[in-house]
């Protein structure tokens, strides 16, 4: 069989750039290049003092509103028991007054009682939905502010290689800076060029090899991953992924 082959330039299909979604100056990076992380690892800080303080501050803002919402739902319930005696009241003088032993004006008093009372529940029920509003917006600001906290910490999405190192302890961030770039070993692809004319004899799971020049190691035994399916114009070559069965030490 007839080997074809051509130049490759070496990628990964699993890279990122590590960012702090805060400003800040950076206060620690724990990592450095070549080194190995593992998913979730902490890879560096940016200062957190005044995102401390806004969690704290809004945590005492949540528990003063929750105390108000205790204070309303308290008042409702001695305002609903108020209100059940001034019913059970007018029911008795509504009954007398129909026989004839209470006055007018006695039953009128207990009446406007009755809607006073009745009055002062519903403006009870308005305080604790406005206390509860209040409670359930403190709550949202202390998550907002637990969350910029945590993003002040800056972790590595997935397991991989420091490739870059961006930043220096010292440095001011704006959100979406880079400090890090790391980078999956197990996602390294080659993708080679290839001339149009053998597009028909190269198919995915084939076997591959990849060398590195002249002098080097034995090849690398490989296998092609996936083709592109789009020739340049100008060099008439089309590409293909091709991926190493193994990486050599230090990759």
């Amino acid at each position: 069989d007839q080997t074809v082959g051509g130049p490759a330039s070496l990628d990964a299909t699993r890279r990122a750039r590590l960012s702090s979604r805060v400003s800040g100056r950076v206060t620690e990076i724990l990592v450095d290049r070549n080194d190995v992380l593992s998913a979730g690892q902490i890879v560096a800080r940016v200062e957190q003092e005044d995102l401390r303080s806004t969690v704290t501050v809004s945590q005492a803002n949540l528990q003063a509103a929750l105390r108000t919402v205790n204070e309303a739902e308290a008042n409702l319930t001695s305002g609903r028991a108020t209100l059940a005696n001034a019913q059970s009241a007018f029911d008795r003088q509504a009954g007398l007054r129909a026989d004839g032993w209470v006055s007018r004006a006695r039953f009128e008093q207990s009446q406007a009682l009755l809607r006073e009372s009745d009055a002062r529940v519903a403006a009870l029920k308005q305080s604790v939905e406005r206390a509860r509003a209040q409670a359930d917006a403190a709550s949202a600001s202390v998550r907002q502010a637990q969350a910029q906290l945590g993003f002040a910490t800056v972790r590595a999405p997935f397991a991989g290689v420091v490739a870059a190192r961006n930043r220096n302890v010292g440095d001011v961030l704006t959100p979406g800076s880079p400090i890090l770039e790391i980078v999956d070993p197990r996602s390294i692809v080659f993708t080679v060029r290839i001339d149009e004319s053998v597009i028909g004899r190269i198919h995915p799971r084939q076997p591959a090899a990849i060398r590195f020049g002249a002098g080097a190691e034995r090849p690398l035994a490989a296998r092609v991953l996936r083709l592109g399916r789009e020739v340049d114009p100008e060099t008439r070559e089309f590409t293909a992924d091709v991926i190493p069965e193994r990486l050599p030490a230090n990759w």
